[in-house]
């Protein structure tokens, strides 16, 4: 099998008559498939991506709320009464 990059250029050439609106917007090699534009690979990869960071982004909130809690349960140590 051609490497990837070479199986790409060889879609594209085959896909020249074609709009590029017809191809996936994320990795250019398949038909797009859903109102985003992507083919259904890209699609379930991005929305596992978007997952993964949403999930890291509600860890970070967390953390900082833990660690407003415990600055003002320790502001009179740090001297900001």
């Amino acid at each position: 099998m051609p490497p990837r990059r070479a199986r790409g250029e060889a879609v594209r050439a085959e896909r020249a008559g074609r709009p590029v609106s017809d191809w996936c917007i994320r990795c250019g090699d398949s038909d797009a498939v859903d109102e985003e534009g992507c083919c259904i690979h890209c699609h379930w990869a991005v929305l596992t991506e978007v997952s993964r960071g949403l999930q890291r982004f509600l860890v970070y909130l967390a953390r900082w709320a833990e660690f407003r809690d415990w600055e003002l349960a320790h502001a009179h140590q740090l001297g900001q009464d």
